[in-house]
């Protein structure tokens, strides 16, 4: 099945059998290791969901793409943008961090009630 995918992207494939260390994955597993760990030291939470820590794994990894690579395929774009074509905005995706204290805004329908403009949430 990778023999057809060499053949139509005109890419070397580097087959790696069982028990076999490729250097660039290890690092890259180790370099989301120790966000995820830095993280979840950072929360100022005495006990964490196993939702929240699965949440923290995904939101760790992707971070690492939101900007170019040293090396990569481009200088100027990064991975989130090349893979998904978005633009990241800065207010969007960096101004709040993982596990922060926030009130949201949420809709209320009809408007003129006593329910709360806002709810007590974690980011």
């Amino acid at each position: 099945m990778m023999d057809q995918v060499k053949d139509e992207l005109d890419v070397d494939m580097n087959y790696t059998t069982t028990d076999e260390h490729v250097p660039e994955a290890e690092r890259n597993n180790r370099t989301i290791a120790e966000r995820i760990r830095c993280a979840y030291h950072n929360l100022p939470y005495k006990a964490i969901s196993k939702l929240m820590l699965c949440y923290l794994s995904m939101v760790s990894t992707k971070q690492l793409n939101l900007f170019p690579a040293k090396g990569g395929v481009s200088s100027y774009l990064s991975p989130h943008v090349i893979l998904g074509g978005r633009n990241i905005d800065y207010n969007k995706h960096c101004q709040v961090p993982f596990g922060a204290y926030v009130q949201a805004v949420q809709e209320n329908n009809p408007k003129n009630t006593n329910a709360p403009p806002t709810i007590d949430a974690i980011y």
